[in-house]
This record gives structure tokens, sequence and C-alpha cells, in this order.
């Protein structure tokens, strides 16, 4: 019984990107400097929750579950919640301190 050398495979070439569609970088959580028009959680979007504290939402509105994602509301409606931080841009890093001239 021979068994055949089967000669290795080709590289599989993956089709180009499209240039139309760049890459989006994942926003992470709690950095979005606007509100998201798109967001909307068991009926609420910004604009229901707006000048409210978010973190208290489950008390402000009854209809909703105990699960309802607060970090989820406050990280897409930071202008709409009176506690929510917008984050535009990172924090500048701290200036380094001069170092002490030797003597």
């Amino acid at each position: 019984s021979a068994s055949a050398v089967r000669p290795p495979m080709p590289p599989r070439r993956l089709p180009p990107p499209s240039p139309l569609t760049p890459p989006q970088p994942p926003v992470p959580a709690a950095t979005l400097c606007r509100d998201n028009n798109e967001y909307l959680q068991q009926g609420l979007d910004c604009d229901a929750v707006y000048d409210t504290v978010c973190a208290q939402a489950v008390d402000t509105f009854p209809g909703l579950d105990a699960d309802f994602d607060i970090g989820a509301l406050l990280a897409n409606c930071p202008e709409a919640c009176s506690d929510g931080e917008p984050v535009c841009l990172p924090p500048p890093p701290a200036p380094s301190p001069p170092s002490p001239p030797l003597s």
C-alpha cells in the first residue's frame, strides 16, 4: 500500500480589502465623545435620559428590567446623562519634571 505524498497546498490568497470601507477601530466603552444616536436599550435612547442621572436610570424609569446595562447607557449617552463624561481625546501624558542639575 503505497501512500501517495500530497503536494503542499498553495497558500490561499485573501481578497484585497475594499478601499471603500476602511476598517473602523473598535470604540472602547466609555470613550464616546458625543451621544450615540443609534443607541436604544429597552426603549430608552439618549434623548429620553437627557439631563437625568443615568446611574439611577432603573429607578428613574420604572419600565426598565433589573438587567438594564447602565454602563452601556453612560458610554453611549455621555452628553445626555448628567453624570456622563464625554471622552473626546486621550488625556495628554503628564510632562516629566525636569531632572535636577547634577552638582
